[in-house]
C-alpha cells in the first residue's frame, strides 16, 4: 500500500481544515459514512433494500421483483435505491397494473432503468402484453418471419 493511502485526506476552505478523515482503501470507492455524503444522498439512507421491496410488492409482484433484481446486481445494494425510488414516482403517473406489466417486461429483455420502465408502461403494448400472453417465444417468431422472406440460411441470436 503507498504512503498516500495511510494519511488522513484533508477537506479545507479558505485555509481552515472543514474535514479530516481516514482515506478509502479502494481507489475511487465509495464510502457510506452519511456525514461525507451530500445532502442529496442522504434521503436515501433511510431506505433499506427490504423496505425497498416491500414498497414494490404493494404496486405488484413483478415490481418488487424488478425492485430486487436491481439492487442484487449492483456491487452496493445502495447504488440500486435510486433506480427503486424512481420507479416508485412512476406510481403517481401511472397505474399499478401498467407499472407491475412494465417491471415484468424489463426483468425478461434484461433492462435495468427508470427510463426503460417509463417508456413500457406508456406503450399500449403492456396493457396487452398484461392480458394476453404469447403462445411462442419471440426468437421464433422472429426465425420464422426471416425465413419466409429470405432464402440465405439464418441463424437466430437468441
Amino acid at each position: 500500500m503507498s504512503a498516500s493511502l495511510t494519511r488522513p485526506s484533508r477537506s479545507s476552505h479558505r485555509g481552515q481544515r472543514i474535514a479530516s478523515h481516514a482515506r478509502a482503501p479502494n481507489r475511487r470507492g465509495h464510502t457510506t459514512i452519511s456525514d461525507h455524503m451530500p445532502s442529496a444522498h442522504r434521503r436515501y439512507g433511510k431506505w433499506t433494500p427490504g423496505g425497498l421491496i416491500a414498497a414494490g410488492e404493494r404496486i405488484g409482484p413483478s415490481t418488487a421483483a424488478f425492485f430486487q433484481v436491481v439492487i442484487e446486481a449492483r456491487p452496493h445494494p445502495e447504488q440500486g435505491f435510486r433506480t427503486c425510488l424512481g420507479i416508485l414516482s412512476l406510481a403517481k403517473s401511472y397505474d399499478n397494473a401498467r407499472i407491475d406489466a412494465a417491471c415484468r417486461r424489463a426483468i425478461l429483455i434484461k433492462a435495468r432503468s427508470v427510463a426503460s420502465i417509463r417508456s413500457s408502461s406508456r406503450t399500449v403494448l403492456i396493457a396487452l402484453s398484461s392480458t394476453r400472453r404469447p403462445t411462442t417465444s419471440p426468437c421464433a417468431t422472429a426465425t420464422s418471419a426471416v425465413r419466409a422472406i429470405s432464402t440465405e440460411p439464418w441463424r437466430p441470436q437468441c
